[in-house]
């Protein structure tokens, strides 16, 4: 079972004396942080409830946001559960912040995760690496399918030699 919980992450003390407020998701005895873009001074931080003070000057600001993004990310948490039933944390972080998606469709071939790649490449203007990316792509093409499965990819990838 996946759990989430606000926590103060005190490990990270940003420069104007502020901690960053982040969501822990755990499973299985191993959790990872989700971030929420918000931070407070660690006197407006109540530990034992593990929730802002309502005498934070934002609090009326920060508070309805936090309750929003932790619905969103309980949602894509129930989302996960239904599609993957391994529960890798990390796995859990990348689908809830939408990190390579793709990988995580159940029939993806590795052509169309190569291709997703690229266009996310380019979306984000990383021009050079997408083209580099799909010159790649197409040369191995040429010499062996991709439409293949993932599951069916091993370290052997058996290119004839001409």
């Amino acid at each position: 079972m996946i759990t989430i919980k606000l926590s103060l992450d005190k490990r990270r003390i940003k420069n104007n004396g502020t901690y960053p407020l982040v969501f822990k998701i755990s499973s299985k005895g191993n959790s990872r942080d989700l971030p929420t873009g918000y931070s407070i001074k660690e006197t407006y931080w109540n530990s034992r409830t593990q929730s802002i003070k309502e005498a934070e000057l934002n609090y009326s600001v920060i508070f309805p946001k936090l309750k929003e993004l932790e619905l969103s990310y309980r949602k894509k948490i129930v989302e996960f559960e239904k599609i993957n039933h391994a529960e890798d944390i990390q796995e859990v972080r990348e689908y809830i912040l939408g990190v390579n998606n793709q990988s995580f469709e159940k029939n993806a071939t590795v052509i169309q995760y190569w291709q997703n790649e690229i266009k996310s490449l380019i979306e984000t203007k990383r021009i050079g690496n997408a083209k580099a990316s799909e010159n790649s792509l197409n040369a191995i093409i040429k010499i062996k399918d991709l439409d293949i499965s993932f599951e069916a990819v091993n370290h052997r990838l058996e290119i004839p030699r001409k």
